[in-house]
């Protein structure tokens, strides 16, 4: 039995995201648009990027891990299983290329779907870092090390202090300490939201210019996305997701502040948060299935 799977070990807290504009290739009228994006979408994305890498073969695209070495282990999937509900390859691409909510077209304009992201607190972390196949046990690989440099986004966010800023700051979003958690308590950011966001994030790129490591690549997408939502006045939601782990098969969302999904981990805590100050019980740990390759 082989087993694939995106997410193994430590999970961070990340950002899920999802710019709000209309369109034919998927519904924006749900409760939660960033996770009904990524799962709706993920396949048209990872077929774009495979023909820009030219990684599809004979209509199967096919895993960066692919090997030649390793042919019976390469994962991939029939394009055109992915392409033709959507109408086939040109009509998306018609769709998708002039398309102002697809953020991941200011850098690389032939990628489909770029309406949607993560962002994970600790920069050089991706839900792709270890791609493992079980053996015939079933039991998952341990995780291949991410090496990339590591970025802490929560304590970036706190280096801003601009008199200016700050006032603008939190007069649009919640007061937390860190401010990270008053961010994505807001979910449904407006292109004012976005605006001040930007300042932000600009300027932690700009301090962290001398990064060139894939460790704020997530942070450079974002960017991209709030240019767009400022620029066109468009939405952009967002969720945070706690920290959690996942042991291959079941993935646990630690105990987390329900108002601002700060973990909640020690005693001391468990009544009052820390960031956003709530009393209460915390919300529990969540269980769910393991985020798999789909559509690999």
């Amino acid at each position: 039995m082989k087993r694939s799977v995106a997410i193994l070990g430590p999970t961070p807290q990340f950002v899920r995201w999802a710019i709000a504009q209309p369109c034919d290739l998927r519904e924006i009228d749900v409760e939660n648009l960033p996770d009904h994006s990524f799962r709706q979408l993920r396949g048209l994305r990872e077929y774009s990027v495979g023909a820009i890498e030219n990684r599809v073969i004979e209509n199967v695209c096919l895993h960066p891990t692919a090997s030649v070495d390793s042919p019976e282990q390469a994962l991939g999937f029939m394009a055109s299983e992915i392409l033709d509900p959507y109408g086939g390859e040109k009509s998306i691409s018609e769709q998708c290329k002039g398309c102002p909510a697809n953020a991941l077209g200011e850098s690389r304009s032939n990628i489909w779907a770029g309406c949607y992201g993560w962002l994970p607190a600790v920069g050089g972390f991706t839900f792709e870092s270890a791609i493992n196949q079980a053996g015939d046990s079933g039991q998952p690989a341990q995780q291949i090390p991410n090496t990339d440099e590591q970025v802490d986004l929560v304590e970036l966010f706190e280096r801003f202090d601009d008199a200016a800023f700050n006032s603008a700051f939190n007069q649009l979003f919640n007061s937390t300490n860190p401010r990270w958690y008053g961010v994505w308590q807001t979910q449904k950011l407006t292109p004012e939201h976005s605006a001040i966001l930007l300042r932000l994030v600009n300027k932690i790129l700009e301090l962290n210019s001398k990064n060139v490591s894939n460790a704020l690549v997530n942070l450079i997408q974002f960017r991209d996305a709030l240019v767009r939502c400022v620029d066109n006045g468009l939405v952009l939601e967002t969720e945070l997701i706690p920290p959690g782990h996942s042991d291959g098969q079941t993935w646990t969302i630690f105990s987390h502040c329900p108002d601002c999904k700060k973990q909640m981990e020690d005693q001391a805590e468990q009544q009052r948060c820390s960031s956003c100050g709530r009393f209460g019980n915390p919300h529990g740990q969540r269980k769910s299935k393991v985020l798999g390759l789909r559509p690999y």
